[in-house]
């Protein structure tokens, strides 16, 4: 119990060095009535799933209802300090009512017992030492572009995807082009009906390339079918940075602009 309260902590402080500067980059004028605070929560869990144990034991019954309580508010972006703090100490209990359940559970109790959680096999294994320099590495990557991604999505910014010949001569950090399965796709970084080049130079500054803030929200929303703004698995990559996709179909007549096309698909942007 223990190691698990130091892994969130040491999660919650990762977060709270790394993500302001990016939001204020980013998203200046960050609303706090924008972005839901079970986003810093689902942060949280991919710190936690890096390490080995924890990772699984963070999933056992009653964290999720636990942090549930904490889904109707809303990060404040002014105050992500205490935002930050709000959702690690709603994390801890969420563990600690869990793995009380755990224990005064019976051994085959279907929905507590320690033979229902996951972390079960993991018992007769030899779990190999974890530092929190191997976690600090794991995390932070994922951690930044958690941290991007809410805050173009609190932008309003989106992805439009159309097929078609695409070029990009000028290497435009807006634009993508990229073949799959034999179709040409085009890609674009949008806020309303701009492209958003000062934004896309951003996104380079700080390390990634075009194939994944552009062609990876499209991607995610291909293999899942749905648009996911939180990784839908723990232990996955998958969906970390993440924004609405706008792909109008040959039915769908661009109204009076991209955008307002888009949001007749009934996207938020």
């Amino acid at each position: 119990m223990n190691s698990l309260n130091t892994a969130i902590t040491f999660a919650s402080s990762i977060m709270s060095l790394d993500m302001p500067a990016i939001i204020k980059d980013l998203w200046p004028a960050a609303n706090d009535s924008t972005t839901s605070a079970k986003e810093l929560t689902s942060i949280i869990s991919l710190g936690l799933s890096v390490i080995p144990f924890t990772g699984t034991l963070s999933t056992v019954a009653g964290v999720a209802k636990g942090v549930n309580s904490f889904v109707d508010l809303f990060v404040k972006w002014s105050d992500l300090a205490s935002s930050i703090s709000t959702a690690m100490q709603a994390y801890q209990s969420a563990v600690s009512k869990s793995l009380d359940d755990t224990i005064n559970a019976g051994l085959d109790d279907s929905k507590t017992g320690v033979k229902s959680h996951a972390f079960w096999r993991w018992i007769p294994r030899r779990v190999s030492h974890f530092t929190q320099t191997d976690m600090q590495s794991e995390i932070t990557d994922n951690l930044k572009l958690r941290s991007m991604a809410l805050a173009l999505q609190g932008l309003k910014a989106y992805i439009y995807r159309a097929t078609g010949d695409c070029f990009n001569a000028n290497n435009d950090p807006y634009k993508f082009c990229a073949t799959i399965n034999g179709t040409k796709w085009e890609y674009f970084l949008m806020v309303g009906d701009d492209f958003a080049q000062d934004v896309g130079t951003k996104l380079l500054g700080y390390g990634l390339k075009p194939a994944v803030f552009l062609q990876g929200p499209a991607d995610c929303l291909d293999k899942y079918g749905v648009q996911l703004f939180t990784p839908p698995m723990l232990t996955s990559s998958e969906c970390v940075f993440n924004l609405p996709v706008c792909t109008p179909g040959s039915t769908d007549n661009i109204v009076k602009s991209i955008h307002e096309t888009c949001q007749k698909l009934a996207l938020d942007v």
